[in-house]
């Protein structure tokens, strides 16, 4: 499979991005596996920060620690990558 590619967006507070332009079945799959209708909001806040993880490429061109970087920036920024994430993984929006 060839290199994935990329979109780069920009937070509210200016921050640069790199995010995937899909996420795999490989990698949903053990998101997936573990969702529950019963999840707590401990588990949900796991899956979303698994879900940045599989999706954050760069955050301001640093590649190393994406996931403390992403918690680290101010809370709007923080909510619009969730977004940003979120519609990725939005395959019950596809047609057949």
């Amino acid at each position: 499979m060839s290199e994935r590619t990329t979109k780069e967006v920009a937070t509210p507070g200016g921050h640069t991005v790199v995010l995937k332009e899909y996420v795999t079945a490989r990698e949903m799959m053990p998101i997936l596996k573990s969702a529950s209708a019963t999840s707590t909001p401990a588990e949900n806040i796991d899956k979303a920060l698994k879900m940045i993880e599989v999706a954050v490429v760069s955050v301001d061109g640093a590649t190393e620690n994406v996931i403390e970087t992403v918690q680290d920036l101010p809370l709007a920024d923080y909510m619009f990558l969730t977004k940003e994430v979120a519609a990725l993984a939005d395959f019950q929006g596809t047609k057949n």
